[in-house]
């Protein structure tokens, strides 16, 4: 006879070499794993769960084919090769852990060892934005951002077609220098859902990228819809929002290298500088919960650019150098953990990569 498998029953040999066998389930772990002894004997036999498998033929439920000559093993419940299959040692496994699982709640076993995956819970991390510059160069990131992360917006945009509507993003035409646009944008998402904060993400317009190009916005474009937005706001209800600025506006104007004043002054970025500076006076005299971020030289080159955690100074930007820069992909990262961490309440940041 040549076989082996490990069985769940003990067998016994009487003289006429023929194998009876005698039910045992086990009932603890001790009796599922059994202590082994080595024996060199070249004869094999294979004790399946229906008895002895003979002649290389599967006649068990555990039993399977072995190669002659192998090394077998014995214990008190039966013989077996050490070699078992992956079906009988999977068998014996789930045979005792399903035990180890089942009896301290319940003396039933499992119907079934088949796990899903249950869905996460929903949460109440999510937040609804209003959004000011979304066509912008940085506006343009802060969107990507906001609904990577599970967010949701409403976007004032000036031009219709701009800026397409995707899951998670209503898009309302309208002007910053409305009042009543803005107020229409914070009731226009689906369900009635009202925007927990506001990012302001507007620049002034130039003709083109030279600095020396003639600016096209009217004067106070950033001042008058930081007012406007502030006003629908305080209306609404809604306390919370984070304006994007420039380092050298208000305070931090001093603390820039001197060779940078020189350049801004003789260049239209001056005119920036001055819509900034009047954004700065009209966000503090609101009851609002602000906070200004002062960005460094904005980077748009590399649009697949990681968003990295940026270095902020105080308002005041001291320790500035004219080297300093920050890339949009991070600006708008800031500019969203600032919104939904509440940093930098009512206080200007300098940022810079």
């Amino acid at each position: 006879m040549r076989g082996d498998s490990l069985s769940l029953f003990s067998v016994r040999s009487d003289p006429a070499n023929q194998a009876v066998r005698t039910p045992q389930p086990p009932n603890s772990l001790s009796e599922c794993r059994p202590t082994w002894r080595w024996s060199h004997s070249r004869s094999l036999d294979r004790v399946g769960a229906n008895g002895i498998c003979n002649q290389g033929r599967y006649q068990g439920k555990l039993g399977h084919l072995s190669r002659p000559n192998a090394r077998r093993v014995t214990s008190d419940k039966g013989v077996c090769d050490r070699r078992q299959s992956f079906a009988s040692r999977g068998s014996l496994f789930f045979s005792c852990a399903r035990r180890l699982l089942t009896k301290p709640w319940s003396e039933e076993a499992l119907p079934s060892y088949r796990f899903t995956r249950q869905p996460l819970p929903a949460t109440n991390d999510n937040m609804h934005f209003l959004l000011l510059g979304a066509t912008g160069r940085t506006g343009k990131h802060v969107v990507s951002q906001l609904l990577s992360k599970g967010h949701t917006a409403v976007a004032l945009v000036r031009t219709e077609g701009s800026l397409k509507p995707q899951p998670g993003l209503t898009v309302v035409t309208g002007s910053p220098l409305s009042k009543a646009d803005i107020q229409s944008a914070l009731t226009a998402a689906p369900g009635g859902l009202v925007p927990s904060a506001a990012i302001m993400t507007l620049n002034t317009v130039r003709k083109s990228d030279s600095p020396f190009a003639p600016q096209l916005s009217p004067p106070r474009l950033l001042a008058d819809s930081a007012a406007n937005a502030c006003a629908a706001l305080q209306e609404a209800g809604i306390r919370r929002i984070v304006v994007m600025s420039t380092a050298g506006a208000g305070d931090s104007w001093g603390n820039l290298p001197w060779l940078t004043k020189a350049f801004m002054g003789w260049t239209n970025i001056k005119l920036a500088v001055e819509d900034h500076n009047l954004v700065d006076k009209e966000i503090r005299e609101t009851g609002l919960d602000w906070t200004l971020v002062r960005a460094s030289r904005l980077e748009y080159e590399d649009a697949k650019q990681k968003t990295a955690d940026v270095q902020t100074l105080d308002g005041a930007g001291v320790g500035m150098r004219m080297t300093d820069s920050v890339s949009v992909t991070s600006a708008a990262g800031f500019l969203i953990k600032a919104a939904v961490e509440g940093l930098f309440v009512n206080k200007a940041v300098v940022i810079r990569d």
